[in-house]
C-alpha cells in the first residue's frame, strides 16, 4: 500500500512514523480506527444534548408552572369572591345610605345573596322609587340601582 506524506506529498512506507523527507511525524490509523472516526464525526448529537433542547424545555416547564399557578390564582379569587356576599345583617349601611341622601324607606327586602330590594320616596323629587342594593361580606354597597316609580 503506497501512502504519502501529509504534509510534502513525498512517497513513504506504510510503516513508517516519520517523513524521510520533511521529518514530518506520519499518524498511522487502520481501516477500522478509520472508519469509526469518521462515523463518530458525522453523527448528530443526541436532542438532549443540544442547548436549544435544554431552553424549550426550560421554556415550557415555566409556561405550565405559570399557567397552572395563573388558575389555581383566578379560582381562589373567585372563591373569594362567591363567600364575600353580604347578609340580612347588612341592613343598617342599607338604611343609612338612603337616609343620608334625604330619602324615605316605604319598605325593604332582603333577597339573599346580598341583594335588598328597596321600594322609597324621595322628598327633593316628589317620586317613589325602587332600588335593589347589592352588599359584599363587609356589608360594604357594591351596586345600588335607583328606579323612578312616577
Amino acid at each position: 500500500m503506497n501512502m504519502y506524506c501529509p504534509k510534502c506529498g513525498n512517497e513513504i512506507s506504510d510503516k513508517a512514523l516519520f517523513c524521510s523527507t520533511c521529518g514530518n511525524k506520519i499518524e498511522t490509523e487502520d481501516e477500522y480506527d478509520r472508519l469509526r472516526r469518521e462515523v463518530l464525526e458525522n453523527e448528530p448529537k443526541p436532542l438532549y444534548k443540544s442547548k436549544i433542547y435544554w431552553f424549550i424545555l426550560l421554556g415550557l416547564v415555566g409556561i405550565f408552572i405559570y399557567i397552572t399557578n395563573n388558575d389555581s390564582n383566578n379560582s381562589q379569587k373567585n372563591e373569594n369572591k362567591q363567600s364575600c356576599i353580604g347578609n340580612e345583617n347588612c341592613i343598617d349601611k342599607v338604611r343609612f345610605y338612603f337616609t343620608n341622601s334625604g330619602k324615605q324607606i316605604l319598605n325593604e327586602s332582603y333577597n339573599g345573596n346580598g341583594v335588598f330590594t328597596i321600594t322609597g320616596l324621595d322628598p327633593s323629587k316628589g317620586v317613589t322609587f325602587n332600588s335593589t342594593v347589592t352588599t359584599d361580606c363587609n356589608c360594604q354597597l357594591i351596586d345600588v340601582k335607583i328606579s323612578d316609580i312616577n
